[in-house]
């Protein structure tokens, strides 16, 4: 690890301690956690601002810190033209064939001039390709390009998905999350509407409010459907109709079908899921830098693009734990039109609100602009960092000084200020910071990056063909990684997915006209009305009933399923026979038409509908007519029908529906797991297995207590016609689920840390990495403590040592007197700062070397002298030498943190295993 990156300090170019520029040079490096206090980038064009916003983000991608760059002028995608071998062949594909011609050379030449000013460059300032190379190794970057295909789109389907549990818990959270998802979608169709007085906003926030608190994703189609047939009568004490008439909701939804058939904003709905998670770590871990390029879209979908992934961010921090290290940076290279001073855009609301409280959650927000004079300097007065370039015109300089605060004076007057502003040179910049007591004049290091100017469409087509991931299709969310590990059932993680569009078909037919979603919102189901005994409890969601004790109910074997159902949420599609009517509670499926063009309705006497139900060879043949009635369950036992086909051959199951409760105080685990089981009734030796579960993701919902029309039923055997057995096989079901219990967990046994069941592998290694950036930066404070004391012992040795030379010397210096040795200066001045080890301390060092090479070394005087000065030079040595030792083993153990994570498992008590229904259900083949 390089000298800086032991340090968590950002090396961003060399300090003139002359504010006429022409001073010795330190160099300039920033403490990672100043960037908490967020900055802000300010100079006209040329003045090297998109420049310094990359090397600040390249000693992000050094210290393994985390970006989301939004890039709306295309520069920043450079970012990912980090050569480390600094071949002239990788930079070909980059140079302009116009601007080899304007040279007078080839492509082949000016690349090979490109690739030699980069080494020479890379070396003036102290960095090599092997400092490309690591901070390639560290960080993944990644160039995308929502509402484009020609690049690495990302898709927004994720916002109609339901948010977090924790978000949904927190009420505040999750209105916010709620109102600022209808506040985007509205600005996309045109409407700018106040989430107060707007009738049309106010009436979104209920059908996204409604869907997602009965935990159900949805999409653009659904949310146009449900503004046509509002699942809701009113709204207040009002009626709809009278609050939202139908000719001012058909006019809402026409804006939503015509902005969902646009080929346009078809492109926003392919691609990997907007995710900040995913956008800041790799599903293995890994950090990233998210080049977000919006510079292909119109204003009103870049508005509408910057306010959503905002909102986005904001919901994400709150999730996050509070740290004072710095977690992830969010970089804007343009802020203009997105933060004005009068207007209040969508996107003012989330970028404030960021400013105000990312702090506390260590996610530092870098901005950058060349019109100081259109922004909100109010709003930015909880920046920390200023970054001044080169203004030219008098207005803006006049601005920028009125709005930063009257600290960046600092004993300057604001017409000396205003002076050295406007001489700034390309590449130099004026940094006022909270943490420096005058402002820095600095000069930008050299760029690792090629900077190749704003990309084309056809160089972001390359890098997109270029870009090797191992996450080549989306990256799994939590809840689907959570699944393969077992923490959910198939059934829940089926409703979690939602539906998803496809571009073409909307291209195609809009929505309005289309029949597929005309109900599927229902009225929502108590959570708790199970516990009160009234009905039995729906099983969508893992967070629909409350949570128990840890110590787990009394009883294992739940109430039976009353013989009427909840009602419950229909989903129907144009495929589907069925339809919702209300009779009693209860959905009766129509006779299915003889003259269907989907096929013949398979008959018990079909070979093929025989085949789909027979299990093992079990089935007895003369079983497969069936009979018109039903067999006769035993008293006690609740049962079942699931709709089918007219003429439908139905098989005997069991159905057992369980909860099972984790909990483990000392691995801080809470969490419940639902589970459905279904096993066919076999005429054998063994009559129910559970062990060899049917693939049926059916809840208790699905089935109605009327016997279906038309339908046949296989016998029951004849075990299945007492109730003792019914009562030996719940307990079976019970042991055999609680044997299959074992949930993994992901740990890291260092830092006492264990995954959430819900957490994915990559977020979990997001946690540990931040737990260990947060005891590297203690370390790092106590190492600083430590030295600096030292450090002060050793300066006032080196001045009494310099002031004994000087009064034996004979002669002048010379002009090589002005040079510095570099004892510890890099390590010294990056930990200590440059307030501890600047030019002054090493030249007193050097002016006393050089002094005593020309002093008479007759004299006994100066011979003791030069002892001296050795003495100190080899306590600065040995100073150097402790604390490398000191930063190694500080550095090792935070690059190795991930090594420690292992897997523990996790079992519940067999009486947290809960059965909540358990019936007889009759299946229709045609489910198979």
């Amino acid at each position: 690890m390089g000298t800086f990156e032991k340090l968590g300090v950002f090396y961003i170019g060399t300090e003139n301690r002359d504010t006429d520029g022409d001073g010795r040079a330190d160099y300039m490096v920033i403490d990672s956690r100043d960037l908490t206090t967020h900055a802000m980038c300010v100079g006209m064009t040329g003045s090297g601002k998109t420049g310094l916003g990359i090397c600040l983000l390249e000693e992000a991608a050094m210290d393994s810190i985390p970006a989301i760059v939004v890039d709306p002028k295309g520069d920043m995608g450079n970012l990912l033209l980090s050569f480390p071998d600094l071949l002239p062949s990788d930079f070909v594909p980059w140079i302009h064939p116009e601007e080899a011609s304007r040279e007078g050379l080839t492509v082949e030449q000016l690349a090979e001039k490109k690739a030699s000013l980069w080494r020479e460059g890379l070396a003036s300032t102290m960095q090599s390709g092997d400092r490309i190379r690591a901070m390639r190794q560290n960080t993944e970057f990644a160039l995308y390009t929502p509402g484009g295909v020609f690049g690495r789109p990302l898709s927004l389907q994720s916002i109609f998905q339901k948010p977090a549990n924790a978000i949904i818990e927190d009420a505040e959270l999750f209105q916010s999350v709620v109102s600022t998802t209808a506040t985007s979608l509205l600005h996309l169709a045109g409407i700018d509407a106040d989430p107060v007085t707007s009738r049309e906003h106010v009436f979104l926030t209920l059908l996204i409010r409604k869907a997602w608190l009965e935990g159900r994703n949805f999409d653009l189609a659904s949310l146009i459907n449900w503004i046509c047939k509002p699942p809701i009568t009113t709204v207040g004490v009002m009626d709809i109709e009278t609050y939202l008439p139908e000719k001012d909701r058909f006019g809402l939804a026409l804006r939503f079908n015509n902005l969902l058939a646009s080929p346009s904003f078809s492109a926003f709905l392919e691609g990997e899921p907007l995710d900040i998670h995913s956008l800041l770590y790799t599903p293995t871990g890994r950090p990233k830098i998210s080049i977000l390029s919006i510079a292909h879209l119109p204003d009103a979908e870049r508005m509408f693009f910057v306010t959503l992934l905002l909102n986005r961010l904001v919901t994400w921090m709150r999730t996050e734990q509070g740290t004072s290290s710095l977690r992830a940076l969010f970089y804007m290279d343009e802020v203009f039109g997105y933060f004005p001073p009068v207007a209040k855009p969508p996107s003012k609301q989330p970028l404030l609100t960021l400013l105000k409280t990312a702090r506390a959650y260590g996610l530092g927000i870098v901005l950058a602009t060349q019109n100081p004079g259109d922004i909100d300097y109010k709003g930015l007065s909880n920046i920390g960092t200023w970054f001044v370039g080169r203004l030219t015109t008098e207005r803006d300089r006049k601005r920028l000084l009125e709005g930063m605060a009257d600290e960046a004076l600092d004993g300057m007057s604001s017409s000396e200020l205003e002076s050295l502003i406007a001489g700034l040179k390309s590449r130099e910049f004026l940094m006022r910071s909270a943490g420096e007591k005058r402002p820095v004049l600095f000069k930008t290091r050299f760029c690792m990056s090629y900077l190749a100017g704003p990309l084309t469409r056809d160089q972001i087509r390359y890098l997109a063909s270029q870009q090797k991931r191992a996450d080549a299709v989306a990256p799994a969310s939590s809840y689907q990684t959570a699944q393969r590990l077992g923490v959910l059932s198939s059934s829940h993680a089926t409703e979690q997915t939602g539906v998803q569009v496809s571009p073409h078909a909307v291209e195609q037919t809009g929505v309005l006209s289309s029949p597929c979603v005309t109900e599927q919102m229902g009225t929502p189901f108590s959570p708790h009305s199970a516990e009160q005994g009234s009905v039995q409890p729906s099983f969508h969601t893992t967070e629909q009933r409350d949570m128990r004790s840890p110590t787990g109910p009394t009883g294992q074997q739940g109430t039976p399923l009353p013989q009427t159902p909840a009602q419950t949420i229909v989903q129907a599609s144009p495929a589907s026979p069925f339809t919702r009517e209300q009779s009693n509670g209860l959905r009766i499926p129509p006779a299915h038409p003889a003259s269907s063009t989907s096929g013949t309705p398979k008959t018990p006497e079909d070979p093929e509908a025989i085949a789909s139900f027979r299990k093992d060879g079990d089935t007895a043949a003369s079983a497969i007519l069936g009979t018109i009635s039903v067999p006769a369950a035993p008293t006690g036992v609740s049962v079942g029908f699931l709709p089918g086909l007219p003429g439908d051959l139905y098989i005997p199951h069991l159905a057992g529906y369980l909860t099972l409760y984790y909990h483990d105080e000392k691995k801080g685990v809470a969490h419940k797991k639902k589970v459905s089981r279904f096993t066919p009734l076999r005429d054998d030796v063994i009559i129910c297995d559970w062990k060899k579960p049917v693939p049926l993701e059916k809840q208790p919902e699905d089935f109605v207590s009327d016997v279906p029309e038309g339908a046949r039923f296989a016998p029951l055997p004849a075990d299945a016609r007492r109730k003792t057995p019914f009562n030996e096989w719940s307990r079976a079901l019970v042991d055999t689920v609680w044997r299959e219990s074992t949930m993994p967990l992901l740990r890291h046994k260092g830092f006492g840390l264990f995954a959430d069941p819900e957490e994915s592998e990559s977020e979990f290694k997001a946690r540990v990495t931040m737990a260990a950036r947060e005891k590297r930066d203690t370390d790092i404070d106590a190492i600083r403590d430590k030295y600096e004391k030292k450090k002060r012992t050793i300066d006032d040795r080196l001045a009494r040592a310099e002031e004994r030379v000087e009064r034996t010397k004979d002669q002048e210096s010379d002009a090589k007197r002005q040079s510095a040795i570099s004892i510890g200066s890099a390590i010294l001045g990056g930990l200590l700062g440059r307030k501890f080890l600047g030019q002054s301390t090493v030249y007193r060092g050097t002016t006393a070397a050089k002094s005593i090479s020309r002093a008479h070394k007759s004299t006994g005087n100066v011979e003791r002298a030069e002892e001296s000065f050795e003495r100190v030079q080899q306590q600065l040595a040995t100073l150097e030498k402790d604390m490398n030792e000191d930063l190694d083993s500080v550095s090792a153990a935070y690059e190795s943190a991930l090594d420690g994570i292992d897997t523990v498992e996790l079992r519940p008590l067999k009486r947290d295993v809960v059965l909540d229904a358990y019936m007889l259900v009759w299946v229709p083949e045609s489910a198979y």
